[in-house]
């Protein structure tokens, strides 16, 4: 399974781009908010979902592990396929999460295939489940942000964050084993 990606983006498409790693391109299909902030012949590290069916190998890709976890969030409604995901997810991981937490289904029934029955079964499987997830992105937000006002850049502070201990619960101590991680390297 390949989880992450690094290397030089060669072509961009309407959907997707073509990324070149080890003198192998990969085409990775990319939501359109991440796709608009793509530029060619640049290097870059996306995080993958690899999609295998008998007649076709997908590669999903995204900008931050947040948004995958995400991604697959929305994979475990049924009825809910990886490019209807990838649909859903040009919205940002942000406003999926507050349109599902105040069942707003308008907003989630805007995506291009995305029915008022499909909108519904999304948030009433996913209500419950990501009340979790979402106390940990706004946890996350505050150490990347705190990392930030400390004179780190964004990239610097989102890997530092990136695989936290779950057991870490106050963002005192994210931060903490955040700063550790940057000291580290």
């Amino acid at each position: 399974m390949i989880s992450t990606l690094s290397g030089k983006i060669t072509h961009v498409f309407e959907d997707s781009i073509i990324m070149e790693n080890g003198g192998i391109g990969y085409r990775v299909f990319l939501p359109s908010n991440f796709l608009v902030k793509i530029k060619k012949d640049v290097g870059i590290k996306i995080y993958t979902h690899e999609h295998i069916r008998e007649d076709a190998r997908d590669l999903y890709g995204f900008e931050t592990i947040e948004d995958l976890k995400m991604f697959w969030k929305l994979l475990s409604v049924s009825g809910v396929g990886p490019k209807m995901a990838s649909r859903i997810m040009s919205l940002g991981t942000t406003k999926i999460l507050d349109s599902i937490s105040r069942g707003e289904i308008a907003i989630l029934s805007s995506v291009s295939g995305v029915g008022k029955k499909t909108a519904q079964k999304i948030i009433l499987e996913l209500k419950g489940v990501l009340v979790e997830l979402e106390k940990t992105d706004k946890s996350s937000d505050e150490v990347a942000d705190a990392l930030v006002k400390l004179g780190y850049s964004r990239k610097e502070a989102l890997a530092a964050i990136e695989g936290l201990p779950e057991n870490l619960k106050t963002t005192e101590d994210r931060l903490k084993a955040a700063l550790k991680n940057l000291g580290s390297k």
